[in-house]
């Protein structure tokens, strides 16, 4: 059993998010397959056979395996989060790229 947050349910389906080697991942599983078992649990072979939810945002020019992983950090998921939380995507980005040479620069600075 594999630990998932329910993150939306409608009828038969229901979109659960869980992390697997340290990386996020939402997948629409049948409702059956949360409801009647453990809170929060559900069997890896329900994960493996529910439908992949998410854009690929690495097909972006630019974006690269830690950003996307900081998008859907901060709840961009597909297309449409883009819009919905631009105000948070600045943040992202600088977490991404510009804290890193921040503290290269500040550790470079500090060494005789």
């Amino acid at each position: 059993m594999v630990d998932v947050k329910i993150v939306h349910r409608d009828g038969h389906a229901t979109l659960v998010e869980y992390v697997d080697k340290g990386e996020q991942f939402r997948v629409v599983v049948p409702t059956k397959a949360v409801e009647g078992k453990q809170v929060g649990k559900v069997a890896k072979t329900e994960l493996e056979a529910g439908t992949a939810y998410g854009d690929d945002f690495t097909q972006i020019e630019g974006v690269g395996p830690e950003l996307a992983y900081e998008l859907k950090r901060i709840g961009v998921w597909v297309k449409a989060d883009l819009i919905g939380r631009s105000s948070k995507l600045v943040n992202a980005i600088q977490q991404v790229t510009v804290v890193p040479i921040l503290k290269a620069l500040l550790e470079f600075a500090k060494e005789e």
